[in-house]
């Protein structure tokens, strides 16, 4: 048996307001967390999150990975990335993001997931309504077909 596999980030969101500590702000998450893992006493691997998402990626610290800021690449990581192992598993991969998450050499480079979305038009312009992101997370699921997956969600600047 498969499993389906959804890494949720959400950036700059305090733990005071999160579903793992406050009902009040996503009560549907509070109401659902025990269903699945949280983590409550954590520390990043990098200063920023293109490097911690990258060690989330590899299993790597950014010494080795090699991704510590803008100018690096992800494909500077000669140890793989999770995405790119479970393709080989038969698993499709889905980055789901508010805004992109790299700097690529290479045009229409979806840094070995099956496919990456943006939904912010830019950098500059990232915000994207939570709501507006739900509604087209729950289309990809919804149209995902039953092979396994790997989804992986960024939120970023939520509000």
């Amino acid at each position: 048996m498969n499993y389906n596999f959804i890494f949720i980030i959400i950036d700059s969101i305090s733990y005071n307001y999160s579903w793992l500590n406050n009902e009040k702000f996503m009560p549907k998450l509070f109401k659902m967390k025990n269903r699945f893992k949280n983590f409550h006493n954590h520390y990043s691997t990098a200063r920023n999150t293109r490097g911690a998402f990258a060690s989330i990626m590899s299993g790597l610290y950014p010494n080795l990975h090699k991704v510590n800021n803008r100018k690096h690449s992800f494909r500077s990581n000669t140890y793989g990335y999770v995405q790119k192992k479970l393709q080989n598993f038969g698993y499709s991969t889905y980055y789901y993001g508010s805004q992109p998450l790299f700097h690529s050499e290479k045009e229409n480079d979806n840094l070995d997931f099956t496919e990456s979305i943006y939904l912010s038009p830019s950098m500059a312009e990232y915000f994207i309504p939570a709501l507006n992101y739900n509604k087209s997370i729950k289309k990809k699921i919804k149209s995902i077909n039953n092979n396994p997956y790997l989804l992986f969600l960024h939120y970023t600047d939520v509000h």
